[in-house]
């Protein structure tokens, strides 16, 4: 009897010990599955690009190649491993892309253009004060895109309700990280000014808005030294109310509410967001990185549908999903499950045709469930997550399984057929055949081998 063998037939003779190891393997697989994260795309899944953008308002793009841009660079130039630097100088602002190899640990690659950009900052213009450093990852995108629709007599009211009352309700849910809407008219301050008043009392409208200018900045003044310690200093000037602004001083005697009034208004939106041809603002609800997707937009879809209904503010809209991560993730899992059940009750079919034994085919038919669930034990005690690439792998094997669960079954009736006992046709049959089953899985094996080596 070969080694093959004789394992085989210890665990034939252990028949309590093998159901026990085979329910202790299921029910760790089946929490396993109620507990794994479940995503559209494997976590870090992501670029290899990292963007730095550095402010400068006022300034020219000749301005900001030569004191920006160029300082960013040779910094960045330092860092080990980088593939590639370039640069775009605009109005206002510089932008400096770095790419690194396919297989570099991004984390670590952040970290270092992070104290790169620290080194770099006391060379740049004090007028620079944010400088961001921006990576794409698959975390950071949207997971759910809706559209808000309201009467057209309520868009003034829809502004302040969604801006101060719903972006904070979403932000407040479990697992959602931020919430942008599209189509916000911004906030701002106007100055209305009498023209007859201002002539009136010679004020020089030109001079005046200079002033307001001057008066109403933020920015830093230097570093200050102390004890070992640096400290960066910033003079914070700006209008705290509309009550500041109307006490601004014009000249002697007078301020600017005796010759103007000031006004909170929504100046015009960057972009606008149209539904079916009607005025609408569109939202973009980003999940934490740690959070499950699937649960998350579960949780956000139900209180967009039946949670805001009662709500005598945020029932007055009409919230349209256009995209939802978790709906996608769950047309792939029904998508996954209708084909295995399929697939398997094909195979099953075929296989009692030819053998005409329900046991044999059960058997077949029992080893995909617990063949994928025990995938999942292993994707969840190993930190990782459902996703698309991991559901198409266990379409793929669960072919091969089939195949080779027909194989040994097959093996096992002929012996039958020959005169052997249960015991031994379940022990000679699949020691017989595998070498076969595995000469014929490897090549599989092997041909998608070189994705685990993909960065």
């Amino acid at each position: 009897m070969s080694k093959l063998q004789h394992f085989f037939y210890r665990l034939v003779r252990r028949p309590i010990a093998v159901l026990m190891f085979v329910l202790a393997l299921m029910g760790a697989s089946g929490i396993a599955a109620s507990r794994i994260p479940v995503e559209l795309l494997p976590k870090g899944f992501g670029s290899s690009t990292i963007s730095v953008s550095a402010a400068w308002e006022g300034a020219n793009p000749s301005e900001i190649e030569q004191r920006v841009v160029r300082v960013l660079e040779e910094e960045f130039r330092t860092i080990p491993g980088i593939k590639e630097v370039s640069s775009v100088a605009t109005e206002g602002q510089g932008i400096v892309n770095l790419s690194f190899p396919g297989n570099a640990d991004m984390d670590q690659a952040y970290a270092e253009v992070s104290d790169r950009i620290e080194r770099a900052r006391p060379q740049l213009p004090s007028e620079v004060d944010r400088v961001i450093a921006r990576r794409w990852s698959g975390d950071s995108m949207p997971i759910i895109w809706c559209g808000i629709m309201f009467p057209p007599e309520l868009r003034e009211e829809a502004q302040a309700i969604v801006a101060d009352v719903l972006i904070p309700r979403l932000e407040s849910e479990d697992g959602v990280a931020s919430v942008n809407v599209s189509g916000l008219e911004p906030r701002s301050i106007r100055i209305l000014i009498d023209q007859e008043r201002a002539v009136a009392n010679r004020v020089d409208i030109g001079a005046l808005i200079q002033r307001l200018r001057g008066d109403n900045i933020s920015a830093p003044i230097g570093d200050l030294d102390q004890y070992g310690l640096r400290h960066i200093v910033r003079i914070d000037g700006r209008f705290k109310s509309l009550e500041d602004i109307e006490e601004f001083p014009v000249h002697q005697g007078l301020k600017i509410k005796d010759i103007a009034e000031v006004r909170p208004v929504r100046s015009l939106p960057d972009n606008l967001f149209r539904i079916e041809g009607n005025y609408s603002l569109g939202m973009a609800i980003s999940k934490e990185t740690s959070a499950n997707t699937f649960e998350v937009c579960k949780r956000i879809q139900k209180l967009l549908e039946e949670g805001l209904a009662d709500d005598p503010l945020l029932g007055k809209f009409e919230y349209n999903v256009f995209f939802s991560e978790g709906e996608a993730i769950a047309d792939s899992l029904r998508t996954l499950v209708k084909n295995s059940f399929y697939g398997g009750l094909i195979a099953c079919a075929v296989l009692f045709l030819f053998l005409r034994r329900v046991g044999y085919t059960l058997l077949v038919a029992a080893s995909i469930p617990f063949s994928v669930l025990a995938t999942l034990a292993w994707l969840y005690f190993s930190g990782d997550s459902f996703n698309m690439l991991s559901m198409m792998g266990i379409t793929i094997s669960i072919g091969m399984l089939v195949d080779n669960a027909v194989v040994i079954v097959e093996s096992i009736v002929q012996r039958r057929e020959r005169g052997d006992t249960i015991d031994q046709a379940c022990v000679n049959g699949p020691a017989e055949m595998a070498l076969a089953v595995t000469t014929a899985t490897l090549p599989t094996v092997v041909v998608f081998l070189p994705l685990i080596f993909m960065s």
